[in-house]
């Protein structure tokens, strides 16, 4: 038969067994809410993206872009048997701005050059939070056999404020910004039909997008879409 002293003994030492095991529980709780703290505030936090898109203003609208894109080829293009026309990162954001399928879902998006590639940043929400996506974009040259040369996007990287996103949330929306930020509807306008056929090159390099165009009638030897016109 245990006696008092047995039973309050053995009641303090489940108390003392009780007591490290809540502190355990108390700081795991507390781990697992500061990591859903950070990974907000790392969702939401301003990406650091450097100085605002920079260089020359070919234009407040795609038409006018591609209408000063037009000229400067043609310009160029009398003087040399090929010419570099380059759309700098004002003009860059504005061809996104006319490029977004709903400006109330993707808001203000600016472009600018990094490291060889366009870098893209958008006001969205992730369900009820406002963030900045960022995109990071390699731009190739395509030749499809039975149309004009084109500028191809491919999304290499996106991230929410500064939290990258992980592999499958790349794959699912990949497509979609690589079909709807692009330089496609610019080189489709009507302005730039004379000179399409010849483009033969684009790069990024640090003062944009550089387009490259030959004369009709001379082989381009080094360039994807090689071909007399």
């Amino acid at each position: 038969m245990r006696s008092r002293g047995g039973r309050r003994r053995a009641s303090r030492r489940r108390q003392s067994g009780i007591r490290p095991a809540c502190a355990v529980a108390l700081l795991l709780v507390a781990v697992l809410i500061a990591g859903g703290g950070f990974v907000t505030w790392e969702s939401t936090a301003a990406p650091e993206l450097g100085a605002a898109p920079r260089g020359p203003d070919d234009g407040h609208t795609r038409l006018q872009i591609a209408a000063v894109m037009g000229r400067k080829a043609a310009q160029g293009l009398a003087l040399a048997p090929h010419t570099v026309v380059t759309l700098s990162e004002k003009d860059i954001t504005t061809v996104l701005r006319s490029s977004i399928p709903d400006p109330q879902q993707f808001r203000d998006p600016e472009g600018r050059v990094r490291d060889g590639l366009v870098v893209i940043d958008v006001r969205t929400k992730l369900g009820p939070v406002d963030i900045t996506a960022v995109g990071r974009v390699a731009l190739s040259l395509v030749c499809p056999a039975d149309g004009a040369p084109d500028v191809a996007a491919d999304v290499n990287s996106i991230s929410a404020g500064r939290m990258p996103l992980p592999g499958w949330a790349v794959t699912q929306i990949r497509d979609r910004i690589s079909r709807d930020i692009d330089l496609h509807g610019l080189l489709a306008d009507a302005q730039l039909d004379p000179i399409r056929p010849y483009l033969d090159s684009v790069a990024v390099t640090a003062d944009g997008v550089a387009l490259g165009f030959h004369r009709p009638g001379l082989l381009q030897g080094n360039s994807p879409c090689s071909q007399p016109s």
